[in-house]
């Protein structure tokens, strides 16, 4: 029996270990989320709900690639900026800081110069680069450091250099957005192989447990 007992706890332990594998993290323990928008509705265009994410959004909507291809860039849907002005990303709590580490960017009509700023709890500027995007193709946007212990982040447009459109037409499409924190929405759900493992050998060491006793009980 105490040879059985100990061969379960080896197995949970490999079991425990394999589930644990499927959480991603950033090194330091904090969860990983990407958010890519495409189970925030069904509609072809919305606002994105404050909490989504765990974040709150501020002048950003998403947008169904079906209905502008403008805005394709990773599957269906992706997030924009209303009237093509500045928007936010901001933690819903400035005790609750993020690290930014990538998302894809695209101009909706133009090329475009996208000023992104990180801000600390304080409200102080830390952290700022303008990229560049092309109306084409997306661009990813990975800081060469992870912006970390922020509370926020604004999306200014301009457009691109040498570009006159008389509609001012600055509307821009992001999408994978990354991030983690500590408390980041990401949750992860163990994948369903790891769980059919996990359940076949429960099932199989209670199998090997009932023939023992019954062989136990036949001497």
């Amino acid at each position: 029996m105490k040879k059985g007992f100990f061969c379960l706890a080896i197995f949970l332990f490999f079991a425990v270990s394999a589930v644990a594998m499927q959480i991603p993290t950033n090194g330091t323990g904090n969860q990983t989320a990407t958010l890519g928008f495409e189970d925030i509705g069904t509609s072809i265009y919305g606002h994105i709900p404050d909490g989504y994410g765990g974040l709150n959004w501020d002048n950003f909507g998403y947008m169904s690639a079906n209905y502008i291809s403008g805005y394709e860039i990773e599957g269906n849907y992706s997030a924009f900026n209303y009237g093509g002005n500045v928007a936010y990303v901001t933690r819903e709590t400035i005790s609750d800081p993020f690290t930014f580490q990538s998302a894809y960017f695209k101009g909706a009509w133009n090329p475009l110069d996208i000023a992104i700023t990180a801000y600390s709890s304080e409200g102080y500027p830390v952290f700022e680069e303008t990229i560049v995007v092309d109306v084409d193709s997306s661009s990813l946007f990975s800081p060469q450091l992870d912006w970390d212990n922020i509370v926020g982040l604004s999306f200014y447009p301009s457009l691109g250099a040498g570009v006159t459109d008389s509609r001012n037409r600055t509307h821009f499409g992001m999408d994978e957005f990354t991030f983690s924190s500590s408390s980041s929405n990401s949750n992860p759900v163990p994948e369903p192989a790891t769980i059919i493992l996990v359940g076949s050998g429960l099932a199989g060491f209670g199998f090997i447990q009932r023939r023992k006793a019954k062989k136990a009980r036949e001497k």
